[in-house]
């Protein structure tokens, strides 16, 4: 669950990692879980230098899907190699059956991509990735640059030392 004060924006899960990024009144904070290993980082609002929202599709896991399908197909060609008879047509469906979520998968991906927003900082750097909510990328993507813009006016305006108005910020994402 998340703390008072803060919003999870997202969650991503590596290989070997797990990230959740969290929205704050400051900035994004990002909590990285490497094995045994929690580091905290933040992206502080006023200190964002660019944000960009592009698609990705993932070399590693379509690969990875690839290579599975490959060894699925490879399977039961040897079979139907090794038996040479009518009978063998079940034991291929089967094993083509065993390929299909992966090759499913790998179009899935192909056709829809993963949204990904990236908020570089001077220092640091966070990254959000959507594979399925695509409106909730595009909403979080106009919230933070919102924000990143206020921030800056903010601190612009107190460096001039002039008075700035302070608009209503909107609610924290649901």
């Amino acid at each position: 669950m998340s703390e008072p004060g803060r919003t999870l924006l997202g969650r991503y899960t590596g290989l070997a990692s797990r990230e959740r990024l969290y929205e704050t009144a400051e900035g994004i904070e990002v909590e990285s879980n490497d094995h045994y290993d929690v580091a905290r980082r933040r992206v502080f609002y006023d200190d964002v230098v660019l944000v960009t929202y592009h698609r990705q599709i993932g070399g590693l896991f379509i690969t990875i899907n690839l290579l599975f399908i490959f060894m699925i197909v490879f399977m039961a060609a040897s079979v139907a190699s090794a038996i040479r008879t009518k009978a063998v047509w079940p034991v291929i469906i089967t094993w083509l059956i065993f390929a299909a979520p992966s090759a499913i998968a790998v179009i899935l991906r192909l056709l829809l991509r993963v949204d990904v927003i990236t908020v570089f900082g001077r220092r640091s750097k966070a990254t959000l990735r959507y594979s399925w909510r695509k409106r909730r990328a595009r909403e979080v993507y106009g919230r933070i640059c919102s924000r990143v813009r206020h921030a800056q006016r903010v601190s612009e305006a107190a460096t001039e030392g002039s008075p700035v108005l302070q608009p209503q910020l909107a609610p924290p994402l649901p």
